[in-house]
């Protein structure tokens, strides 16, 4: 599993490299829906999938998969019945984190 690096910040761009390839993940915090989103890119700034919900215990992709996307797994660690807020990862009480498609073949996670 491998962390991604979130920044206080209502939007944000992170270049990750998963499973081999490079991606441009974009969060955005809603106030007015009072969630976090992800856009997924590629390098040529395809937009891949977007308006993603991001949330504590929930798969980010399953409903969007597709050959573009990474092949592994987003997920939100949190304490159990947690709700994230605008401040959840840069204050650690929620983080971000993928999963290669390596350690869910292996059954690791």
């Amino acid at each position: 599993m491998m962390p991604i690096a979130l920044i206080d910040a209502n939007d944000q761009v992170v270049e990750a490299d998963l499973d081999d390839a490079t991606y441009h993940l974009t969060l955005s915090w809603n106030e007015e829906g009072q969630l976090w989103t992800m856009d997924v890119r590629n390098l040529d700034g395809e937009t891949l999938a977007s308006g993603m919900a991001v949330n504590a215990f929930s798969p980010v992709l399953s409903f969007v998969r597709r050959p573009t996307l990474p092949p592994g797994e987003f997920v939100v660690v949190a304490a159990p019945g947690y709700t994230l807020t605008r401040s959840s990862f840069v204050s650690g009480e929620a983080a971000l984190w993928y999963i290669s498609r390596e350690e869910i073949a292996n059954g690791a996670v």
